[in-house]
């Protein structure tokens, strides 16, 4: 399995203790403080000077994916990418927070209720992206000057950093607003960096990442078994894609995907269930995906996998898929089934043709539904069902891609290419209907509408729903509206009027920690 070449790779530098090295607590962009250890290696403000140094330092950057931030200890998992994650889900109305009561973890559901606009997790989303950006601007400005590592590989390995750094600051820009460009590493003394404004920091730093990562990167295909899982020139472009979406320069996120869907490294899975299969990982569809590890020794697994479970299968019954989602699909769309699993289901992976149980009185909330994707069958799930679960969590997948071509086709008067790529999405599910002439009918004028409701079946519980709703424009109608919809459904007595506070612009982004706020003289985001 090419993948558990990387994954082995990051528990190798783990017994080292290089990754442990990278993982020191900063305040708002760096910290020349380092980490009280025990064994020599690389920290976060270090000069490579080896080869091995320098691929140690990029997958530093990478591993800011994972989880846990190991100076913490793996109880503080409020920091981990899954609970970055989930704010995208919990904040939009495809989704509750679920769990066995409202106080459980009640700091998620007040986010989703627009109660706050900060808490801990707010706090560590902002924080955890600046923690990986030092390390890129690290690895970004000293790679270059590392002298026993062949040209090629040095260039791989800082473009490899950019697309990370772009990344991560486009987690920043869509939660947050204006922000400080910050290029090199830096002290936590120097908070003097003035926010400016979105537009340039797209341009100035996440534009012209991506573009340069792309020129350099390897094609998916390209790159050996023991590199797979690394950022591609797929990766950077699809990347890049999105980012002309949320600025509006349709014409560029066209001929970027554009660019990516001819070059012919992806394609779709033939069977939608397939995508999320925990033995597919790096599969034909999966553009970009975190390589979580089921090793038994070190907490590297993905948490999410285990939260979003059934209670009644063990798990926290976190990301219950609301009864709006459910009535979203059209009827007798594969995906509907392949993607909320409902109390008494007998289909689910593993259970024998039993029904899958989520009963009221475990998750104290109707109707009891949880998110098929990241059900892992039994005979797969590893010892440890908690830190340790081995998942890849996909980040991008080509048929996002198909669908921003799709939007980006539609808004620069390219209808012909917008019906095809919507086309692509909707025929892989049609062919999986037992009877594909009575389903999803081909849309002959693909329209905006047609573009929002694709992207919300496809990508239902993946993280994106809640920062298209923002970028479209429509967060606050949507979710506004939400309210009266709720009082109709099953769940009704147990949500509230989950969405009726939201207000543009308060809650377009969350608020900037005060603590960084003050120190850097800052004025907080509108609403706080």
């Amino acid at each position: 399995n090419p993948l558990k070449n990387v994954k082995l790779m990051i528990i190798i530098l783990k017994i080292k203790s290089i990754i442990l090295l990278f993982l020191g607590m900063i305040s708002l962009v760096g910290c020349n403080d380092l980490i009280d250890i025990k064994s020599p290696g690389i920290t976060q403000d270090a000069i490579p000077k080896t080869k091995e140094d320098a691929v140690g330092l990029v997958t530093g950057c990478y591993s800011i994916f994972m989880d846990y931030d190991q100076t913490q200890g793996v109880d503080n998992w409020v920091e981990g990418w899954f609970c970055q994650w989930l704010v995208a889900e919990e904040c939009g109305d495809d989704c509750y927070k679920g769990g066995d009561s409202h106080g459980d973890f009640q700091g998620e559901e007040d986010l989703g209720y627009f109660k706050t606009g900060y808490n801990n997790i707010i706090d560590w989303k902002w924080r955890k992206m600046w923690i990986g950006i030092s390390r890129c601007n690290n690895a970004i400005n000293s790679i270059p000057g590392v002298q026993d590592i062949d040209s090629d590989l040095s260039a791989r390995l800082v473009a490899e950093a950019k697309f990370v750094r772009a990344y991560l600051y486009m987690e920043l820009l869509r939660n947050f607003g204006d922000l400080p460009l910050i290029t090199t590493v830096i002290k936590s003394t120097d908070v003097n960096q003035p926010r400016i404004p979105m537009k340039q920091i797209y341009e100035s730093l996440v534009e012209t990442d991506l573009l340069a990562a792309a020129e350099v990167l390897p094609q998916k295909s390209e790159y050996t078994n023991a590199e797979a899982g690394r950022a591609t020139r797929g990766a950077a472009l699809s990347l890049l894609a999105k980012a002309y979406l949320y600025e509006k320069k349709w014409s560029d996120a066209y001929t970027t995907a554009k660019t990516v869907i001819t070059e012919g490294e992806y394609s779709l899975e033939g069977n939608f269930r397939d995508i999320f299969e925990v033995d597919n990982v790096n599969g034909k569809e999966s553009i970009f995906e975190i390589p979580y590890s089921g090793n038994q020794t070190y907490p590297f697994g993905w948490v999410g996998a285990n939260a979003i479970g059934s209670r009644d299968d063990g798990s926290w019954g976190w990301l219950q898929p609301s009864t709006d989602l459910d009535r979203e699909f059209e009827t007798g769309d594969p995906r509907h089934q392949l993607t909320i699993i409902h109390d008494g289901d007998t289909f689910v992976d593993e259970w024998n043709g039993q029904p899958y149980p989520i009963t009221a009185v475990r998750s104290n909330q109707a109707p009891y539904t949880a998110s098929y994707k990241y059900f892992i069958p039994k005979s797969k799930r590893v010892a440890n069902n908690w830190l340790r679960q081995n998942y890849n969590l996909q980040l991008i997948r080509y048929a996002d891609l198909l669908l921003m071509y799709g939007e980006a086709a539609l808004q620069s008067s390219h209808q012909a290419d917008a019906n095809w790529a919507v086309e692509q999405v909707r025929e892989r599910a049609r062919k999986m209907s037992t009877d594909p002439t009575t389903i999803l009918p081909t849309i002959s004028t693909v329209t905006m509408d047609n573009i929002i409701h694709e992207r919300r079946v496809e990508l239902a519980t993946e993280g994106h729903r809640f920062y298209d709703l923002k970028r479209w424009g429509i967060a606050q109608q949507v979710l506004n509206a939400l309210p009266a919809k709720i009082a109709t459904y099953p769940e009704g007595a147990y949500i509230g009027p989950k969405g009726a506070l939201y207000q543009s612009p308060r809650n377009d982004y969350f608020a900037i920690p005060t603590s960084d706020l003050s120190r850097a003289g800052w004025t907080q985001n509108p609403g706080y």
